[in-house]
């Protein structure tokens, strides 16, 4: 077998194993709920919550910005 020929069998094999693999599908989502003024020397509670998930989820949530 020619390298040419060799090569194109590796790579038809490749795509043929790449296609039967399920791709990864992230479709849970979130919310957010929290005050809409930020107060300097306060804490600021939010509640968050994870929808459509199949496994368990790890958020970190934090403010950024000039302050």
């Amino acid at each position: 077998m020619r390298r040419a020929d060799a090569f194109a069998v590796s790579l038809c094999v490749i795509l043929a194993l790449l296609q039967t693999m399920e791709p990864v599908k992230a479709e849970g989502k979130y919310t957010i709920v929290g005050p809409g003024t930020i107060h300097s020397h306060r804490d600021y509670n939010v509640a968050v919550a994870v929808h459509q998930t199949k496994e368990p989820v790890t958020l970190k949530v934090g403010i950024t910005g000039p302050s």
